[in-house]
């Protein structure tokens, strides 16, 4: 299950961010994640000490990215070389106001590590804080 959520340390970038979304889950101090309480669908962003962070889904990130932030990442996937049967999993950013592509790599193993690879890259290099 925990392939389905983003890191500890994405979750803190989020925050950080300006991700506000509720989630059923968090991440404690300890980089466990934890089911929020009683299952409320509340905000850890807004119950929780500044060591506790949301756990958001990686569809959750990349649905506010795209939809808060007007950037979009597409997972693709390529062969390592034409007549090889090894595949590679990637990214593609995308600026949604004026569909520019703003960065692309290709080189993970799996879907999941494509796109916690993209939110981290914006993440770290495009989006403003907002704390």
């Amino acid at each position: 299950m925990n392939e389905d959520f983003v890191t500890y340390e994405i979750a803190k970038k989020l925050k950080e961010k300006g991700f506000r979304e509720k989630c059923l889950y968090h991440y404690n101090n300890n980089d466990i994640l934890k089911e929020n309480y009683s299952k409320c669908y509340c905000s850890a962003n807004s119950i929780f000490t500044d060591n506790t962070v949301d756990a958001p889904t990686i569809y959750q990130a990349l649905k506010w990215l795209r939809e808060e932030k007007k950037f979009h990442i597409v997972m693709d996937i390529t062969r390592a070389y034409p007549s090889c049967n090894l595949l590679y999993w990637g990214f593609i950013v995308f600026d949604v106001l004026n569909g520019d592509v703003i960065y692309f790599e290709h080189n993970r193993d799996s879907y999941e590590q494509a796109a916690l690879t993209g939110i981290e890259y914006m993440l770290d290099n495009i989006i403003k804080e907002e704390l």
